[in-house]
């Protein structure tokens, strides 16, 4: 899976939740905003790894990336960190990795 995704880009680290976000991915640009992040940590002892789910609203899409972050413990593992494409789950869509992130600020409140 690592394999396949490109570099992580570093921005996408600074998105927090509520933020006006324009997400350039290698499919094509989104304007976005933030609805929800979680982050999973393993419960295996043996594997040090957490996975960061970042949920955005896309043009009314729910769409989501998840980011996994940990050591590498074994030299057939992927090198983290590693990230999904960024997927629509309205549409059951690949919109592509994500390769660029502008934070235009918090949404205003609803």
């Amino acid at each position: 899976m690592g394999d396949e995704s490109p570099d992580l880009c570093e921005d996408l680290r600074n998105v927090r939740e509520n933020d006006d976000v324009t997400l350039t991915t290698t499919e094509g640009e989104y304007r976005a905003s933030c609805e929800k992040i979680t982050t999973n940590h393993s419960s295996d002892p043996d594997v040090v790894r957490n996975d960061t789910n970042l949920w955005f609203m896309v043009g009314g899409r729910e769409c989501v990336v998840q980011v996994t972050d940990g050591l590498t413990r074994f030299e057939w593992q992927d090198e983290y960190p590693y990230h999904t494409p960024l997927f629509d789950e309205t549409n059951d869509e690949n919109l592509g990795y994500i390769t660029g992130v502008e934070i235009h600020g918090q949404m205003p409140e609803a």
